[in-house]
């Protein structure tokens, strides 16, 4: 129960994370638009994401995935040209090997991130079991690792090396206000929107299913009003949270430490470890297997618990003490 626990909070988590990044692009793409404040660019995305929201199953939304890869790999297109041509807007420190002085604390949240990045096998179970052939997964699963990899590697390096030590944490914001700031923010925006819609797939399926189970797999409109429902009520209070952590790597910092954490270290060796023992196959398991496991479990998965979650309380208590408080009009300069 715990666990299963723990990964609806953790998708609960992503999506309150997605509202917050799609409000941010919001705020890039119409920066024209003079000093509006993120809880009202918020409603906005609120808004935005009802209707997509209503799709109810994986297949529903495969063709909507095509449509946020091509999105996502034309704004990276954008973001490198930016960068290359040297018209980013941040103030350039040149890049360095050395490790720039901060505090522990401070570091940590880069390692967070990463964290964050690969946590996405909270939801590989729900992907195969709609597969025509889950057989297939592997597959998929290695293509799309390798191409995340290989987009996350290309974005960070050149952005850090063109744009400089103070590159944006939401590179968007590194861009120069014109018009292909907009086009590249509005294609994010719709990765975000496809991204939002297939983390929520599972948490609002399990909702539906404990309020309503009878309408669950039902056509009509009964059973459409309760995923409305549903949907509306994850939305506003996403919107909450994220008018409460507004700061995009704070919220990646809470994530990473409340969930990933045990999502990317802990569960596997755990779950390997008591289905080897279960069935009486731990004794020929190799020792440098057994190592690693113990490592992962007793240091690893606490050190970044622990300290991740120290990590993200700090840096939103930072972000805070410059911005007023929660819901206050908090512009695109202070995030």
């Amino acid at each position: 129960k715990f666990t299963r626990g723990l990964l609806y909070a953790n998708w609960f988590a992503l999506l309150c994370y997605y509202i917050l990044a799609l409000t941010s692009s919001l705020m890039s793409a119409f920066y024209f638009s003079g000093p509006t404040c993120f809880w009202e660019w918020g409603l906005i995305a609120v808004a935005c994401l009802v209707p997509f929201a209503q799709l109810r199953t994986f297949h529903a939304m495969s063709f909507l995935a095509m449509l946020s890869t091509l999105a996502i790999i034309a704004a990276v297109a954008i973001i490198a040209a930016a960068f290359i041509t040297g018209t980013t807007t941040e103030t350039y420190s040149p890049a360095t090997l050395s490790v720039p002085p901060q505090s522990f604390l401070s570091g940590y949240t880069n390692i967070a991130n990463i964290i964050f990045a690969f946590q996405g096998q909270s939801e590989f179970y729900e992907m195969m079991g709609e597969m025509k052939n889950p057989k297939k997964f592997p597959l998929s699963l290695g293509v799309a690792q390798i191409v995340m990899v290989v987009m996350y590697l290309f974005t960070a390096v050149l952005a850090y090396h063109y744009g400089g030590a103070d590159v944006n944490g939401f590179v968007l914001y590194s861009l120069p206000t014109n018009r292909l700031r907009t086009v590249c923010a509005l294609l994010i925006a719709i990765h975000i929107v496809v991204a939002y819609i297939i983390t929520g797939q599972p948490l609002t399926y399990k909702l539906h299913q404990a309020m309503s189970p009878r309408t669950l797999h039902a056509s009509g409109a009964k059973s459409a009003l309760v995923h409305l429902g549903t949907t509306l009520m994850i939305l506003i209070v996403g919107y909450v949270v994220a008018n409460v952590i507004p700061f995009f790597s704070d919220m990646q910092g809470i994530i990473a430490a409340l969930a990933a954490s045990a999502i990317v270290f802990f569960y596997p060796s755990y779950f390997y470890m008591s289905s080897a023992k279960r069935a009486g196959d731990w004794a020929g398991v190799p020792i440098y297997e057994k190592i690693y496991i113990y490592f992962v479990l007793v240091f690893v998965f606490p050190f970044c618990f622990g300290v991740g979650l120290a990590a993200a309380i700090d840096g939103i208590v930072t972000s805070w003490s410059g911005a007023g408080q929660p819901f206050a009009c908090i512009v695109s300069s202070q995030l």
